[in-house]
C-alpha cells in the first residue's frame, strides 16, 4: 500500500512538474511572435503624393451628347484628401475566432478524442497552447496591421449640357449606383462601401455627389463643395459636370480606397447619361424609342444649327420651326431616336450628316421662304397625285404646254452591278450592356438577280436599340438593292416650287419609261436661262411604281424579251365592303385583300372607277399583299373561345415568313386578324410555329373576334384563310348602292401592270358599316359551351351586347357585353330541327340593356306553339337577331339537343292504334314490336 501511495505522488507531481513546463514554454513562444511582429518594419502611412491620378485637362474638349449613352467622363479636378486609420472593431471577434481554431488543433494533435476515451495530459496541454498561440497570433495581427481608408473628392467633366439626369454609374466596371434619367440638378449617394472587399481589403466607395446639368450662367451658378475646396472656381458655365465630394463636403464621404499599402488605387468610372434636346416647343416629342431613351433626330439638328458653342450660331428666326416640329412628329411616331457621343471636334456638317443619314432626312434651305427646312423623306404622297414633268412628244397628249421637261442631262438605267444584297449594319446595343452587335438585312431578290452575294457593313452613329437597328437596316437594304441612278433634269418654270425631298413624276415619251424622282437638288435659272435644274434620283418608296416600255421587236406585235421581274395579274383576290370596325365610317368603303402571284411583286395599287369603267383613279397605293392559305382541320361552329390549334399551309411559302406571335395585347388593336370567306367570320391568332415542312401550327385561334360583324361559323377541312391584317387596301368613301369597278395593279421592279390589261372586279356598295354587331358570347342554361340541356329543360339563351361606335379594340366572345346603340332590340327564334327546320316560337322586340340579356322558351311554351311536335324536340336551333331601327346584323346561331328526349318512339301516344294494328302485317297486340310498325 505504501508503494502504492509513493507511486501515485510521483505521478502528480510529475504531471504538475509537466503542466508547469508547457505553459513555461507557451509563454515563451508567444511572447517571440509578439516580439518578432511588432519588431517588422510597417507601412508608412499614405500621403496625397503618393497616389497617382491621371486626370485631363480642364481646357479638354467637351464632347456633345445626345439621347442615352454610356461614356467615360474626364476628370478636371481632386482634392480634399485624407486618410483615416481603420478602426479594429473587429478585433475581439476575430481574436476568439484564430484562439478557438488554435485550440482544437492542439487538443487533437495532443491525442483528445473529443469523449470517446479519456483524454491524456497532452491532449489537455495541447488545447491551452493552441488557443494561446492563435490568440496571440490573430492578436498581434490585429495591432499591427496598419490600414488606412482613403478620402477624397473629385470632379467630372461629362459634355455640354444642359443633361437630363445619369442612370447609371460604374466604378472599375462594377454597377456602384442606379437612378432615373431626369436626376439632374440632384444631389445623389452612391453608398457600396465593400464593393472590392471592404476596409481591411482594398475598400469600396462611399460618396455623396452632384450632378451639376449644365445650364447658362447665371443659371448655374459655382458648385457649393468645388467652391470651398477651390478659390475663385468657374461655374463651368454649359458644362454638365459629376462631382464627388470629399469628407469636407460631407461626413464620411469621399471614401474610394482602402489598402495597408501606401498606393491606393483610383479607379475609372464611366456614367450612363441623359440628355433629351428639348427646343422645339413640342416636348411629348423630345424622348424617343421603345424605352424612351432616345433623342429625337429633329430636335438634335435643330440644335447644332442655332447652338452658339458648337452649332452653326443661326438664329432662331432662320429656321422653319413647323418642318422641325413636324419631323419631330414622325420619328417620335416612328419610334426612331438616337443616342451618341461625338467626343471630338465636330463640325456642324458632320453632325448634320450623322443625324440626316440615321433618320433618313433632308435639310435644305428654301429658295422660296429663306428658311432652313427639315423633312423626313417618307411615303407621305400619292402617286396619283404626284406633279408630272413631261419629256418628249406624245400624240396622246395635244396641249403641248405639258412638255415641261426641257433637257435630261442624264438618263442612265443604272445596273445591279452597283447594288448590294446583304446588310449588316453595327451598333452599340443599349439594352445589352452596350454592346456591339450586327443588325442583318437581306434581299434574296437581288441575290437570285446577281447570282452572288454583294455585302455592304455601315456603321451608324446614334443606333443604340434592336427595333430601331431593324428599321435602319431593312430602310437602307432596300434602298442599296436597287439601282437609283441620278437624273439631272432642266424644266421650265413649272418647277419653280420645288424643294430638296420633293417627289416628282417624270414620264419620258422619248426613251420609254416612267420614274417616280426624289428631288436631291435645286438649281434656279439666272438672267439669261429661265429653266430649273432638279438633280433628282429614283425615289426609294416609288421603286414598285416605275414602269419601262415594252422590250418587243418595235413593230407592236413581236413577243421580244420577257423582262424575269415583270408585273403579272393579281387573280386571288377578296373585295367586299369594309366592316366599321376598320374604318370608323358610316359612308361604305371597300377593302381589299389579294395574294401575291409571284414573288416577282413587291407591292400593289387599287384604282376604282363609278363610270362603269370609262375612267379609273388611283385610290390605294403601294399595299402590301395579304398572307393566304388553307387549314387542314375542320372547325365546327361552337368550340372552344380561343381554339387550341389548327394546320395551316400558306400558298407561298417565303411570303409566310412575314408571319409572326402576337399576345393578346397585339390582337387587342387589330394585329394578326385572320378572315375565313367560307363563312365570312373574322377571327385572331395568338401564336404560330413554322412546322419546317411547309405548313405552321396555328395556336390559341380567337373565334368571331368582337368589334367585327361576324358570327362563330363551321368550315370544313381545306377552307381558306387570310392574314389579311398583313396587308389590305381601302377605297374612297361612297355612297351605299353604288356601283363600283376595281382594278388591282402589281408592282414589280420593272414596272406596274397595265391597266388596260388588268380585269375589272366589279362591286356595289352597301350599308354594312351602319348595321348593328352580332351578339356574343351566347350561352345556354348560362354555359358557353353546352350543347345538351336535359330531358325537361326549359331553352334558356343568354348573350352580351355590343356596340360597334364604343367598341374600339378587338375582343373576345366571352369579353363582357355594353350598352348597346340607342333604339337597339332583338329577335330569337326557336327551332326544331329533328327533321325539317320548324319555327317553334318567335321574340321580337327585346329592348336592349345594359351589357347583357336572357329570353328563355319554356317548355309549356313550346307545346303552345302552333308548330309542336307533339312532343318536346330534341334537337334545336336557336337564331338571334340585333335590329336598329332598317338594319339587322348577321344572324347569330347556336345548335343544342335534348337529352333523352320524349321524341319518337318513346312517346306511345304520338303513335295511332290503326297504324300499330292494320293489316296486312299481322301483328299481334305485343306492344314489344312496336318499333317494327313504327318504322315500316
Amino acid at each position: 500500500m505504501s508503494v502504492q501511495t509513493s507511486a501515485a505522488n510521483s505521478s502528480a507531481v510529475t504531471a504538475a512538474s509537466s503542466s508547469r513546463s508547457a505553459y513555461t514554454n507557451i509563454a515563451l513562444m508567444a511572447g517571440l511572435q509578439a516580439l518578432a511582429a511588432l519588431t517588422q518594419p510597417g507601412p508608412k502611412r499614405p500621403g496625397k503624393d503618393n497616389i497617382k491620378v491621371n486626370y485631363a485637362d480642364a481646357a479638354q474638349v467637351w464632347s456633345y451628347i445626345c439621347g442615352t449613352v454610356k461614356m467615360f467622363p474626364h476628370l478636371i479636378w481632386w482634392g480634399d484628401y485624407s486618410t483615416k486609420k481603420v478602426k479594429n472593431a473587429d478585433a475581439i471577434e476575430n481574436i476568439a475566432i484564430a484562439s478557438g481554431l488554435g485550440g482544437v488543433g492542439g487538443y487533437v494533435a495532443g491525442g483528445g478524442t473529443f469523449g470517446f476515451a479519456p483524454d491524456p495530459p497532452s491532449a489537455i496541454i495541447g488545447l491551452a497552447e493552441g488557443a494561446i498561440l492563435g490568440g496571440v497570433s490573430a492578436g498581434i495581427g490585429q495591432l499591427r496591421t496598419a490600414s488606412y481608408k482613403h478620402f477624397a473628392g473629385f470632379a467630372y467633366g461629362i459634355c455640354h449640357g444642359p443633361i437630363d439626369g445619369i442612370r447609371t454609374i460604374w466604378v472599375d466596371e462594377k454597377e456602384a449606383f442606379t437612378g432615373s434619367s431626369s436626376n439632374a440638378g440632384n444631389t445623389i449617394l452612391i453608398d457600396k462601401p465593400k464593393m472590392w472587399g471592404g476596409e481591411h481589403e482594398l475598400g469600396g466607395i462611399h460618396a455623396t455627389c452632384d450632378i451639376v446639368p449644365g445650364n447658362f450662367w447665371p443659371t448655374q451658378l459655382p458648385n457649393v463643395y468645388l467652391a470651398s475646396q477651390v478659390a475663385s472656381v468657374t461655374a463651368y458655365s454649359g458644362k454638365a459636370l459629376f462631382v464627388m465630394r470629399g469628407q469636407t463636403g460631407n461626413a464620411n464621404s469621399g471614401y474610394f480606397a482602402a489598402t495597408p499599402s501606401d498606393s491606393p488605387l483610383v479607379r475609372p468610372i464611366a456614367l450612363e447619361v441623359c440628355r433629351f434636346p428639348n427646343n422645339l416647343g413640342v416636348p411629348a416629342y423630345k424622348a424617343c424609342g421603345s424605352d424612351s431613351l432616345d433623342a429625337n433626330p429633329a430636335e438634335v439638328a435643330y440644335e447644332w444649327i442655332t447652338n452658339t458653342v458648337y452649332g452653326g450660331r443661326l438664329p432662331a428666326s432662320r429656321i422653319d420651326l413647323a418642318s422641325f416640329q413636324d419631323g419631330a412628329e414622325t420619328h417620335f411616331n416612328e419610334g426612331l431616336g438616337c443616342s451618341v457621343e461625338l467626343n471630338r471636334e465636330y463640325d456642324v456638317e458632320s453632325a448634320l450628316d450623322d443625324i440626316t443619314a440615321l433618320g433618313d432626312s433632308a435639310i435644305f434651305g428654301s429658295l422660296h421662304s429663306g428658311t432652313i427646312k427639315y423633312k423626313p423623306i417618307r411615303r407621305t404622297y400619292s402617286i396619283a397625285s404626284l406633279p408630272v414633268f413631261r419629256h418628249g412628244d406624245d400624240a396622246s397628249v395635244t396641249d403641248k404646254t405639258q412638255y415641261n421637261v426641257l433637257e435630261i442631262e442624264s438618263h442612265e438605267l443604272g445596273t445591279w452591278k452597283g447594288t448590294a444584297n446583304d446588310f449588316k449594319l453595327e451598333y452599340i446595343n443599349r439594352s445589352n450592356k452596350y454592346q456591339t452587335e450586327k443588325q442583318p438585312a437581306q434581299d434574296q431578290a437581288n441575290r437570285l438577280i446577281q447570282g452572288r452575294t454583294v455585302t455592304v457593313n455601315k456603321n451608324f452613329k446614334g443606333v443604340s436599340l434592336p427595333s430601331v437597328a431593324a428599321l435602319v437596316a431593312t430602310r437602307e437594304m432596300r434602298a442599296a438593292s436597287f439601282p437609283r441612278p441620278t437624273f439631272t433634269l432642266y424644266v421650265n418654270r413649272d418647277g419653280y416650287d420645288k424643294e430638296p425631298a420633293d417627289v416628282v413624276k417624270l414620264i419620258s415619251y422619248k426613251y420609254g419609261w416612267t420614274k417616280i424622282l426624289r428631288v436631291l437638288e435645286v438649281g434656279i435659272g439666272k438672267e439669261d436661262d429661265s429653266r430649273v435644274r432638279l438633280v433628282c434620283a429614283e425615289d426609294l418608296f416609288g421603286v414598285g411604281a416605275a414602269a419601262f416600255a415594252s422590250s418587243s421587236s418595235g413593230t407592236g406585235t413581236g413577243t421580244g424579251f420577257i423582262y424575269p421581274l415583270d408585273p403579272v395579274a393579281i387573280t386571288d383576290y377578296v373585295v367586299q365592303d369594309a366592316p366599321y370596325f376598320l374604318t370608323k365610317d358610316d359612308d361604305p368603303r371597300a377593302l381589299v385583300f389579294a395574294a401575291k402571284p409571284n414573288n416577282a411583286q413587291i407591292k400593289y395599287d387599287a384604282w376604282v372607277s363609278t363610270d362603269a369603267g370609262v375612267s379609273y383613279s388611283e385610290e390605294s397605293s403601294d399595299a402590301d399583299y395579304a398572307v393566304k392559305g388553307v387549314i387542314t382541320e375542320a372547325v365546327d361552329r361552337l368550340t372552344a373561345v380561343k381554339l387550341t390549334s389548327l394546320t395551316f399551309t400558306p400558298s407561298n411559302t417565303i411570303d409566310a415568313t412575314r408571319l409572326e406571335d402576337a399576345a393578346a395585347a397585339d390582337i387587342a388593336l387589330g394585329n394578326n386578324l385572320i378572315y375565313w370567306p367560307d363563312s365570312g367570320e373574322w377571327g385572331a391568332v395568338e401564336t404560330i410555329v413554322d412546322n419546317g415542312n411547309g405548313t405552321y401550327t396555328l395556336g390559341n385561334i380567337w373565334r368571331a373576334v368582337g368589334g367585327f360583324d361576324s358570327v362563330p361559323a363551321p368550315h370544313v377541312a381545306g377552307s381558306p384563310v387570310w392574314f389579311f391584317t398583313y396587308g389590305r387596301a381601302l377605297s374612297a368613301e361612297y355612297a351605299a348602292a353604288t356601283a363600283l369597278r376595281l382594278k388591282l395593279l402589281s408592282n414589280a421592279p420593272g414596272s406596274d401592270y397595265a391597266i388596260s390589261s388588268a380585269s375589272a372586279i366589279s362591286h356595289t356598295t352597301t350599308t354594312r358599316a351602319l348595321k348593328p354587331l352580332p351578339v356574343r358570347g351566347v350561352t345556354i342554361s348560362a354555359s358557353y359551351s353546352l350543347v345538351q340541356i336535359g330531358s325537361s329543360d326549359d331553352v334558356i339563351v343568354a348573350w352580351d351586347e355590343t356596340n360597334r361606335l364604343t367598341e374600339g379594340i378587338v375582343k373576345l366572345q366571352t369579353d363582357a357585353g355594353v350598352t348597346p346603340e340607342s333604339t337597339t332590340t332583338y329577335t330569337i327564334r326557336w327551332y326544331a330541327t329533328e327533321g325539317a327546320t320548324i319555327l317553334l316560337r318567335t321574340e321580337s322586340g327585346i329592348v336592349a340593356s345594359t351589357g347583357s340579356q336572357t329570353a328563355t322558351m319554356t317548355t309549356a311554351e313550346e307545346a303552345a306553339s302552333g308548330s309542336y311536335l307533339g312532343y318536346l324536340s330534341t334537337k334545336y336551333r336557336v337564331e338571334i337577331d340585333v335590329l336598329r331601327g332598317a338594319y339587322t346584323s348577321t344572324t347569330y346561331i347556336r345548335e343544342l339537343t335534348r337529352a333523352g328526349g320524349s321524341g319518337g318512339l318513346t312517346n306511345i301516344a304520338n303513335i295511332l292504334p290503326a297504324q300499330i294494328f292494320d293489316e296486312p302485317f299481322a301483328i299481334g297486340n305485343d306492344v314489344d314490336l312496336l318499333a317494327v310498325e313504327f318504322f315500316s
